[in-house]
Order: structure tokens, then C-alpha cells, then sequence
């Protein structure tokens, strides 16, 4: 994995969304970091199903978006934006990929959307 790579990823996920750096941004390395740490410890069944529990996500939270499907660097790219904007924007959404992990800005709790557009809401302590 390289950091060419990914760059070229971040490019081609900005060109490919209207007004991205005005709705996202990417996370920085100490964001990166904790993320991976928070992924690691979830708990993932067969087909990458995540077992969701009850939880109350406030749509007023920021989120961090990140891929479950493709390559090594697109794996490692974490986007951040707001959770209204995540789920309302069901266009920019599927650019990202059919199916996607949330996790709140606070590492505490996450939304699976499956390939279906079926949300599962969880939380975890890390």
C-alpha cells in the first residue's frame, strides 16, 4: 500500500461527489488510528454482517464512513461528515459503496447499512 495510492483514491471519491470538502473531509492519521482500533474490536458474523444492539445514534452527531468492500488503500480511507448528511444523501451514499460502516465521532456506537439499505445501529466500548 502506498500513500500514491491512496491519494489517488481521496481524488477520485472528491471529483466524484458535488461539494465534497463543503460536506466531508478525510481523517487525519490520529483519526485513522482510533478508527482501526474501534473496527478491529467489533465483532463481525458470517458475510461481514455485524451484529447490531439497540442504540439511539443522535442525528446531530458527526460520523466517520468507512468501507467495508474493496482494496487494501480504499479500506484505510476514512471519511467524516455529518450523520444527516451520510443518511439523507442517499446519492453520494451509494457512490461510496451499497454497503458501509458508520461510527460516531465518539467510537461508541455505529450504523451498518447492508447492501439492501438496511440499517443496523450498535454500540461498542473499546
Amino acid at each position: 500500500m502506498t500513500n500514491t495510492e491512496i491519494e489517488k483514491l481521496r481524488k477520485e471519491i472528491t471529483d466524484g461527489i458535488d461539494d465534497f470538502d463543503t460536506k466531508y473531509r478525510f481523517a487525519d492519521k490520529a483519526e485513522s488510528e482510533r478508527i482501526e482500533k474501534f473496527i478491529d474490536s467489533l465483532e463481525f458474523s458470517s458475510l461481514g454482517k455485524i451484529k447490531p444492539t439497540e442504540c439511539g445514534i443522535s442525528e446531530h452527531k458527526n460520523m466517520y464512513l468507512c468501507f467495508l468492500f474493496g482494496t487494501e488503500e480504499l479500506l484505510r480511507i476514512y471519511i467524516y461528515g455529518g450523520h444527516d448528511t451520510f443518511l439523507t444523501d442517499p446519492e453520494n451514499r451509494g457512490f461510496f459503496s451499497s454497503s458501509l460502516l458508520l461510527i460516531d465521532e465518539e467510537l461508541s456506537g455505529f450504523i451498518y447499512i447492508d447492501d439492501n439499505g438496511a440499517f443496523n445501529e450498535g454500540t461498542i466500548k473499546i
